[in-house]
């Protein structure tokens, strides 16, 4: 277990909620803005820290284990029981402790559990007073906060942007000092530093509303004004850059006080005056917001102006276009070649792998790279040749990465060919914390495929290798998913990512009706973008039920899979598969008739004993009766005259006769 789980843990012992937040790392914020206004102290892996924050210990082992670069949230206020004090004494001015002890009339320190922030301030935790309700404060005084209500803090050992951890007072820790009231002294103080009547700018220049100004304050107050400090601050500073002067004072100040907890307009007019505009936030901060809570940009239904005379005089590239008849054959001669299922995986192609917690998904990515590295079977459909293949992961520590691949790799069993095959073309990593957001860390991986020469790159879990993202969020994926256009582009390698499903009634309503790849987290972005999806559900005994949506090939039927520890590969479980009114497929009873196996066989028979699977389906669905014309089908066919001894299949795919018995005249 590591140390930031552990402290997690014994935070949740005490009853506190806490959460991840982005941690540093080579000195920059793991969110990989290396321009970050809040490196080390803003949320990760969350949408709402508020409404996530936790003691659940299953929910905190999903965030923390394995990544310790995490830093660790505790969620203040009535729910957590406590109330932190925020002293940043080292800043010239800053209101101290002692000052406060001094308006309060009584001692704080001596009471408080104590933790130093690694920036210079300290934390004094208190327990919640009893038949008060305190909001978090900003500044009451300079340098100095009330975390409390709708607030958190920062706790150990996360580490500071000044490359030093939080860590709490030998002495005056939580677990070896028992959490005191805050004293009606300081609660009284609080309570005098609150005002909540706002002050606004009166001169006297006119209310120039242009469509600008418009724009911008029906962004601002889509937001709402509880947001976290720092983003509060960062709004404040777009506000300030948009070059609107008191206007823009006073609409910041308005939009504040529909938050009457963090709304201090005593503090607010000194955080405007240390706004510098050379060094602000652009105003179009704002806008992205505001889209995040369903604000819908007027600008974007405008049509553009079009002039003639810039049309005539415009360089044209008329490169993506075909013209004619002889568009069908100038698109083949861009068609890639196809290594799996035809279409399904091919050179430059973009593969989701997707499904919920505990279903296979990367056990069946692994499967499905250890074939592709050695030209062998998967699901029945042979790779067309070896494929070099990087297995990028970052779940599974290194010292226990073996266990996995002894699950799917059984080195006594591989030809000395296939052993040669496999230390070529396969590459795995250990877990490893990139940020495909990071320029440094998407060029790395493109050099490792450029200089390495892989064919076939597996990124497993997505979500690891973009920490903070919101996958719900249209705009973060889409800046995600283009920067793997890139790569695509640029390596022509084949990228499958492997994904969750949503949980909850919202999923299995999806499901109910059919639309299961809408049950794909950020399916609006993913779907447009993948050229393959594979979507794996849970079903009983150990089963996993496979679904497909090919963009560029016919579709690829339903198939149950099981996971065949002795065989060490998945299996397809036999079944017939039909489609029901509504198009959707669903499983009836097995039925493969001795006719079918018969008509396989004299499939076989006629193309001298032996063919390759693909070959023989297609000769057998021209010979078949109608109801047998599926693959699903035509599998079970085959694994029926198997376990008769009538045919075999050998490791390159390949079906041949093995005795021929009671042949049936031709025509089913």
């Amino acid at each position: 277990m590591n140390n930031t789980l552990t402290f997690a843990n014994q935070y949740i012992s005490l009853g506190w909620r806490i959460f991840p937040i982005h941690g540093i790392k080579n000195g920059v914020c793991t969110c990989g803005n290396k321009n970050c206004n809040s490196s080390g102290k803003h949320p990760a892996l969350v949408r709402s820290w508020k409404e996530e924050a936790t003691t659940d210990k299953d929910k905190i082992a999903d965030w923390f284990d394995g990544r310790e670069w995490l830093n660790i949230g505790v969620a203040t206020g009535k729910e957590s029981g406590i109330i932190a004090l925020d002293f940043d004494s080292y800043k010239d001015g800053a209101f101290s402790c002692d000052e406060m002890e001094i308006e309060c009339g009584g001692y704080i320190t001596d009471i408080a559990c104590i933790q130093n922030t690694g920036g210079g301030g300290q934390h004094l935790l208190f327990d919640y007073p009893e038949g008060e309700s305190i909001g978090s404060r900003l500044k009451l005084r300079e340098g100095f906060d009330v975390k409390a209500d709708g607030g958190y803090i920062v706790a150990a050992p996360s580490l500071h942007k000044s490359g030093k951890h939080y860590e709490w007072d030998d002495d005056e820790n939580p677990w070896m000092k028992e959490l005191e009231f805050l004293p009606e002294g300081a609660v009284e103080f609080i309570k005098r530093h609150v005002d909540n009547t706002p002050e606004f700018v009166t001169e006297d220049e006119p209310d120039q509303t242009p469509d600008s100004m418009r724009r911008l304050r029906s962004a601002l107050f889509y937001i709402p004004a509880d947001v976290g400090r720092d983003e509060w601050i960062n709004i404040g500073m777009a506000l300030h850059g948009a070059g609107l002067g008191d206007q823009a004072y006073n609409m910041w100040l308005l939009w504040s006080s529909t938050c009457p907890e963090k709304f201090t307009p005593s503090t607010m007019a000194h955080e405007w005056k240390s706004f510098d505009s050379s060094r602000g936030i652009h105003p179009e901060l704002i806008f992205k917001i505001a889209e995040k809570y369903g604000w819908e940009d007027p600008a974007r239904h405008q049509l553009p102006e079009f002039v003639e005379e810039d049309f005539e005089q415009a360089e044209l590239d008329e490169s993506d276009i075909y013209y004619g008849v002889s568009a069908v054959y100038e698109a083949a001669k861009d068609r890639p070649e196809g290594w799996w299922y035809g279409a399904a995986v091919f050179p430059g192609a973009k593969i989701v792998i997707a499904g919920a917690p505990k279903t296979g998904k990367s056990q069946f990515a692994l499967a499905m790279a250890r074939q592709a590295a050695v030209g062998g079977e998967f699901l029945e459909e042979k790779f067309t040749r070896p494929i070099k293949t990087l297995w990028l992961q970052a779940e599974i520590h290194g010292g226990f990465l073996s266990d996995r691949l002894n699950m799917l790799i059984d080195t006594r069993e591989l030809s000395t060919d296939e052993l040669c095959c496999l230390d070529e073309n396969f590459a795995c990593t250990r877990r490893i914390a990139k940020n495909l957001m990071d320029d440094a860390d998407l060029k790395w991986l493109a050099q490792i495929i450029k200089r390495k020469g892989f064919q076939f790159v597996i990124v497993d879990p997505l979500i690891n290798f973009a920490p903070g993202i919101k996958e719900s969020d249209n705009a973060e994926m889409f800046g995600l998913l283009s920067r793997l256009d890139k790569l695509v582009e640029f390596t022509s390698v084949a990228l499958a990512v492997i994904h969750h499903t949503s949980k909850g009634s919202k999923m299995a309503e999806k499901v109910q009706n059919y639309d299961r790849f809408e049950s794909i987290r950020g399916a609006s972005s993913l779907r447009g973008w993948y050229d393959s999806g594979i979507l794996l559900e849970k079903e009983k005994a150990g089963k996993i039920r496979a679904y497909f949506e090919v963009r560029n090939r016919e579709g690829i039927e339903p198939m149950t899979l099981r996971l065949d520890k002795k065989e060490r590969k998945w299996v397809i479980e036999s079944e017939e598969v039909t489609k029901d009114e509504n198009g959707a497929y669903g499983i009836d009873v097995a039925v493969n008739s001795e006719s079918r196996v018969d008509c396989l066989v004299r499939v076989l028979m006629e193309h001298g004993g032996q063919l390759p699977r693909a070959q023989a389906m297609a000769e057998f669905k021209k010979q078949t009766d109608e109801a047998g014309k599926s693959e699903s089908t035509f599998r079970d066919t085959q694994t029926m005259a198997i376990n008769q001894g009538r045919v075999k299949r050998d490791k390159n795919g390949r079906i041949s006769i093995l005795t021929v018995i009671n042949l049936k005249p031709s025509g089913v």
